[in-house]
Parts: structure tokens; C-alpha cells; sequence
């Protein structure tokens, strides 16, 4: 006889959320009608049971205490040791005549008002397992071999659904790590879903927010304070929403002082590594923007070395990875526009690159 799907899914859900195990005691009572049905977690380092992982029935918490305080070893508890990881129907090795003579079924059976039971040891490796019995009254009868069968069953499904749920949390735990990463770095970086909406914001963001450069509130599209940049702001990470790669663009904070926004889309891939496990929603694109710190693009000693750049040259590819407009970078290294032009030409030529959109996004991922 087959396990109800109903049950099947119940020890699956119960396995990856356990406020949900309730309701799977629930649904195996019903499929081997029983008026009791107990999970116990136990480690072999452990004299006692690490916790009652599921309960259903005639539950009552002071007397199964009891049973895990002073009932560790009894005749049923015995009879599951021997016979580890097989369904035990416990009136074969203890007819209930002998059982009612003992103190476990005074102090624990009869008050649940139990008389017969099936119940297994569930190894679960590395030393950890679960006891798991179920109980009914002297009306409900001995346990049937096919009752035993869909027991067993029911400890198969639990065991791979245990085994699943853990490696999920293990993936899940990485992935969690992943977006904390996020807060330990000084680039500011935000995840917006496939409407725009904000999903995750790191600390630098947060600063950012806080200082009034952006525009921060969950389930809202950011945007940036810079009124002249808002709309090319907003239209730059809808483009990524889209699957598009924009170029950068870049706004001001505050005081005056430029960032660059660098928006790009996830792939399917990425945005499944982050569904649900801190980032929320369907994580659809990431908006990164840089110049937060404060610091005025990359040291031009490092492009020099990097790209064999001349000193001027390697002012000049500072300067206009800030993002400004070529006019605002002449002005500011004290130089004609034409010249600047020629000095841009040059550094393309050396990097390999045609476009100031890659300079741009070249000099971002540089340390500072």
C-alpha cells in the first residue's frame, strides 16, 4: 500500500520548514490511525534527547517529559535499539501483559492512554538519529504488517527529506554569505527586481541614502536625489531590468560631487543563487555605484603601471572616469578640450578600448 501523497508532501514540508512538522504527525496519525505520534532527536554524544522534533494526538507535554527525563530505556525503547532502521510493532517482543507491569507504562503509556505501538531508531549519519513511534489504544489494536510497511515507508521519505533540507540550508547558509559580503565592501551595490523595486541595499548604499544622494525605500524604485540625473538615473536601471547592458551615467551627491551608477542585469543563474536567501523577491539587476567614498577615481599610479600610460595620460584616464562630460575633466586638469581629446585617444589606443563607458567601467573595478 502506497503513502498518501498528501503525507509524502506533508514530510517534505516538514523537513524544510520545521513549523510545519505538526501538521505531518497530523497526516501520518491519519494514514496508520493512531492516537499518538512522537519524533524525538537524539545524538549518540548526548545522554539525552536533543529536542521532540514532532508531536501529534493525545499530546501532553508533562508526561513526555517524564518519558525523556526517566523512560530512556524501557521495553519498547529496547526493542527499536535492537532493531535499528526497521519498523518495530512492539507487541511481537513485548505482549502487553508484560509491558503493563512496568513503570513506563504507569508513568507514560497510560496516561497517554497507549496501549500498542510501532516505532523505529532512524539513523540520520554522523551520529545523529530520531526516535519515531506512534501509539494508539487498546480499541485501535495491534499494529498490521501493512501498518508496519507504511511506517517504514514514512521513515524512508523522512530520512531523504532530512537529508535534502540540509543540504539546502547548507546552500542557502553560502548564499547568505554572498550577500553579506555585500556590506563589507565600500562600493555601494543595490538589487532591484523585475518591476525596478528595491530588494537588497548595502551598507555603502545605506550611507548614501542617509547622506541624501539617493532615494532608498524597500518595494520602491530608488532613485537619486540629483534632479538633473533623476530621469536617466531611473531609465539606466530599468534598462538593466530589462536585460539590457546602459552605459554609466553619472549624478551628484549632495555636495556636488560626482558618482557613477553602473547598472547590469543577472542572469537567470544569479538571480536564482539569490532568490530567497536574504535578497527576497526575484533579484532581476544590480546597480553599483561608485565615487562613495569620496576618493576621486583611481590613484593615476596605478594606471600607469597598469597600461603604460604617460603621467598626463594617466591624469587624464582618471579624470574621466569620474564621469563627468570631456569639457568639465579639461577644466578640471587645466587643459584645452582638444588636447584632453588627443591625450583620450591615446589611452584607448594603450587599454584596447573605444568607448568611455568601458574606461569607465574598467576604472570602477580598480581598487582605489
Amino acid at each position: 500500500m502506497p503513502l498518501p501523497s498528501a503525507l509524502i508532501e506533508s514530510i517534505y514540508e516538514g523537513a524544510l520548514d520545521h513549523t510545519t512538522a505538526g501538521r505531518m504527525m497530523e497526516a501520518v496519525s491519519e494514514a496508520i490511525p493512531s492516537s499518538l505520534a512522537l519524533i524525538t532527536q537524539y545524538d549518540d554524544g548526548e545522554l539525552q534527547p536533543v529536542g521532540i522534533a514532532g508531536v501529534a494526538g493525545n499530546f501532553d507535554a508533562g508526561v513526555v517529559q517524564v518519558m525523556m527525563e526517566h523512560h530512556q530505556h524501557s521495553l519498547w525503547t529496547d526493542a527499536m535499539t535492537a532493531g535499528r532502521d526497521s519498523a518495530v510493532v512492539f507487541d511481537g517482543p513485548v505482549p502487553f501483559r508484560a509491558l503493563e507491569r512496568t513503570g513506563f507504562y504507569a508513568d507514560v503509556l497510560r496516561p497517554l492512554d497507549v496501549a500498542h505501538g510501532v516505532g523505529m531508531d532512524l539513523s540520520l549519519g554522523e551520529g545523529r538519529w530520531l526516535r519515531l513511534g506512534l501509539g494508539r489504544d487498546r480499541s485501535g489494536g495491534i499494529y498490521a504488517p501493512e501498518e508496519a510497511g507504511l511506517f517504514q515507508a514514512f521513515a524512508a521519505h523522512l530520512r531523504h527529506a532530512i537529508a535534502l533540507a540540509e543540504r539546502f540550508d547548507a546552500v542557502a547558509q553560502l548564499r547568505r554569505a554572498e550577500l553579506a559580503a555585500l556590506d563589507r565592501v565600500a562600493t555601494a551595490a543595490l538589487l532591484v527586481d523585475r518591476r525596478g523595486e528595491l530588494l537588497l541595499a548595502n551598507q555603502a548604499a545605506r550611507r548614501l541614502a542617509a547622506q541624501g544622494a539617493l532615494l532608498l525605500k524597500d518595494g520602491a524604485v530608488p532613485g537619486c536625489a540629483d534632479r538633473a540625473a533623476a530621469a536617466a538615473f531611473g531609465a539606466t536601471a530599468m534598462a538593466a531590468v530589462a536585460g539590457q547592458a546602459p552605459p554609466p551615467i553619472c549624478f551628484r551627491d549632495a555636495e556636488g560631487a560626482p558618482l557613477i551608477l553602473i547598472a547590469a542585469p543577472l542572469g537567470a543563474g544569479m538571480a536564482r543563487r539569490l532568490a530567497g536567501v536574504g535578497a527576497g523577491g526575484h533579484a532581476a539587476a544590480t546597480l553599483i555605484i561608485h565615487g562613495a567614498t569620496g576618493e576621486a577615481g583611481p590613484p593615476p599610479e596605478l594606471l600607469r603601471s597598469l597600461f603604460d600610460l604617460t603621467p598626463t595620460e594617466a591624469r587624464v584616464a582618471a579624470a574621466i572616469a569620474l564621469g563627468d562630460s570631456e569639457r568639465c575633466a579639461a577644466e578640471r586638469l587645466g587643459m584645452g578640450l582638444a588636447s584632453l581629446r588627443t591625450h583620450r585617444k591615446r589611452i584607448f589606443a594603450k587599454i584596447g578600448i573605444t568607448r568611455r563607458g568601458e574606461l569607465i567601467r574598467l576604472c570602477a573595478a580598480l581598487p582605489r
